[in-house]
């Protein structure tokens, strides 16, 4: 009689496509992860080669042990459906950080559509990582329950975000070098994250290069300094915010071009201003005052054009919201210069803005 019901409870396994035991895998991986050998469980980092594709269908679930990662050099696809997402998750107590996450890179591509990435944030600090020039498309995606960020983009990366959940993490975008920034961000949501915007932890622009700052669903940029250097220009789009942190600065030797509109200006003011979210992530805990950070400066013989701008709260240490050195000169029109503890503007040198 027992082995009569065991072999029946073998069959029905087998004909719903439901695993007897859950399959474990480590080391490289290509081909196909099929619904009916869901759940996998990770026990070591698992691995996408270069120039292998692997394919994940609806409805699988990947639990992944301490310590483990999803790594991708070759190509990802993983799609799910609306109501079969595809799962990426703790295998162990489901806390924050409790595995490191996904992390594309070198040329790797990637389709991650009707997914969920949970728990992540060991070691990469993020749910998914960006590295070199790679530029995954995330849709339809829940990134959740994070120990630190939801995406964090190195080299030159490029993702496309749309119609995804970020909630339960420290920074929803985090990007670590001047030159990476999504290629478009739209019609995600923000839910419980510590800081409502995108920490720049390196927007300096180098020597010569040339940098344009995209709109991602109207959240701030969070930065410290920012030099613009000799030769080089950055371009920011009407109704970007810029939030800066306490004594830092804008320092343009190359050029800037930030050229607003009456609608959407270009707000350049405090990290304590809660414009755009609250970025500083204090709730109400801090207001933005006159003197918070230093304000823009223009050096040598650097250009600039500041139109339907707002330069807010500066004064500290450059005691203007704009210093114009030696024969830089500036055009600033139809912009707001307030509530800064110094002057509006200060000229040195030669310098001969129009104003």
């Amino acid at each position: 009689m027992k082995l009569r019901v065991w072999i029946g409870i073998l069959a029905v396994g087998i004909l719903s496509g439901i695993p007897v035991q859950a399959a474990e895998i480590s080391g490289n991986q290509s081909g196909t992860l099929t619904l009916a050998n869901s759940p996998y469980i990770v026990t070591g980092a698992i691995s996408v080669p270069s120039g292998q594709t692997l394919t994940i269908q609806a409805g699988v679930e990947l639990r992944f042990n301490a310590g483990t990662s999803f790594e991708i050099h070759g190509a990802l696809n993983a799609q799910g459906t609306a109501t079969s997402k595809i799962t990426f998750t703790t295998n162990a107590t489901q806390q924050p950080g409790a595995w490191r996450g996904i992390a594309f890179w070198g040329q790797a591509s990637g389709t991650l559509d009707h997914t969920r990435i949970l728990y992540t944030g060991d070691w990469y600090e993020a749910a998914i990582t960006c590295h070199e020039s790679t530029s995954p498309t995330i849709s339809n995606s829940e990134i959740a329950h994070g120990s630190g960020d939801g995406l964090r983009l190195h080299g030159t990366s490029a993702p496309t975000l749309t119609n995804n959940t970020f909630s339960n993490l420290t920074w929803p975008i985090r990007i670590s070098t001047w030159s990476a920034m999504p290629a478009r961000a739209e019609g995600n949501t923000f839910n419980n994250v510590t800081h409502h915007g995108i920490r720049h932890d390196n927007p300096s622009v180098p020597s010569d290069a040339q940098m344009a700052w995209q709109i991602l669903d109207n959240l701030p940029y969070s930065l410290s300094n920012l030099p613009i250097q000799a030769g080089a220009t950055l371009t920011l789009p009407a109704g970007a915010i810029l939030k800066f942190d306490d004594r830092t600065s804008v320092d343009v030797y190359g050029a800037l071009q930030a050229q607003g509109t009456f609608s959407s200006p270009i707000v350049f003011t405090s990290s304590t201003d809660d414009i755009g979210g609250d970025t500083n992530g204090d709730g109400a805990g801090s207001v933005p005052e006159p003197g918070h950070w230093r304000g823009i400066a223009f050096w040598g013989q650097a250009s600039g054009a500041l139109d339907h701008t707002r330069i807010l709260y500066t004064g500290d240490w450059y005691e203007a919201a704009i210093t114009c050195h030696e024969s830089t000169s500036p055009t600033i029109t139809n912009s707001e210069l307030a509530h800064g503890s110094g002057d509006g503007l200060r000229l040195h040198g030669t310098s001969a803005p129009t104003l």
